[in-house]
């Protein structure tokens, strides 16, 4: 099995909203030969322009023409090639995370969060449930805005692997794929993904690196007429900095600090 990539698409799939904006955008690659696992968290308020359709925010592409023209723009963005896509909505996560987690996952709440999240959350470390997580992973209304709600969701991804891989949920690799599978979208046969998860599971990853696009030193907030605050991006710093990324090389910004 060669290098496998992923786009993976959150969605409040609540069906009297109809078409819907992707809530969160990651780029997740697999190494089956080295067992390396990598996440690219795409920010959704990224400014640009969607093929076939004027400049909007990239998350626009998915209520536009779904994965597909998600697919196409990160590729004429970033010049990423995924061939796969996985969209699960808010309550196939809650779900998946509770089978695998009856008694919660462990996470260090860093402060009060209640704001259109659904669930109120204390500080502290403590075992949140699926709601709880998933609100945990969608917070935003702080000074971080965007920014800390996509390193909350990679430290979920971190301390989800770490459930997955323990010796516990092998065995329930397929019951947890079966859960999940009606809440998900995917272009992924059933038997791919469970050879995906098993590969990953025998490889045991210590840890999921991850990168936040725009990375640091290569945007500006800008404001839109019908678009709002977005962000302006260099796409070219960005694009070489996945490209180092994937291919484990060094990051750095201009002032030569090092990411990740």
């Amino acid at each position: 099995m060669d290098k496998v990539n992923v786009l993976l698409m959150g969605v409040d799939a609540r069906p009297d909203e109809g078409k819907s904006r992707a809530d969160s955008m990651m780029v997740a690659q697999y190494d089956p030969k080295d067992g390396k696992a990598k996440v690219i968290s795409i920010m959704r308020d990224i400014y640009t322009e969607i093929p076939g359709y004027k400049n909007y925010k990239i998350n626009t592409a998915f209520y536009l023409g779904g994965p597909e023209l998600l697919r196409e723009t990160l590729k004429h963005d970033f010049d990423l090639d995924i061939e796969y896509y996985a969209l699960i909505d808010f309550k196939g996560f809650e779900k998946m995370v509770d089978a695998l987690a009856p008694g919660g996952i462990e996470i260090d709440v860093e402060k009060k969060m209640s704001a259109n999240i659904g669930v109120s959350l204390e500080p502290g470390l403590q075992r949140l449930n699926g709601k709880e997580l998933l609100g945990y992973a969608r917070f935003r209304k702080d000074a971080e805005s965007d920014f800390g709600r996509v390193r909350r969701q990679q430290q979920v991804i971190n301390a989800l692997k770490d459930e997955l891989l323990s010796a516990k949920s092998v065995a329930m690799l397929p019951k947890i794929i079966g859960i999940a599978q009606p809440y998900i979208q995917t272009n992924l046969e059933g038997g791919e993904l469970l050879n995906i998860m098993t590969s990953i599971v025998l490889q045991r990853p210590e840890t999921v690196e991850t990168m936040t696009v725009p990375i640091e030193n290569s945007y500006t907030d800008a404001r839109y007429e019908g678009v709002g605050l977005a962000l302006d991006i260099d796409f070219e710093k960005n694009k070489r900095a996945i490209q180092a990324f994937l291919e484990g090389e060094p990051i750095y910004t201009e002032e030569f600090s090092l990411l990740n």
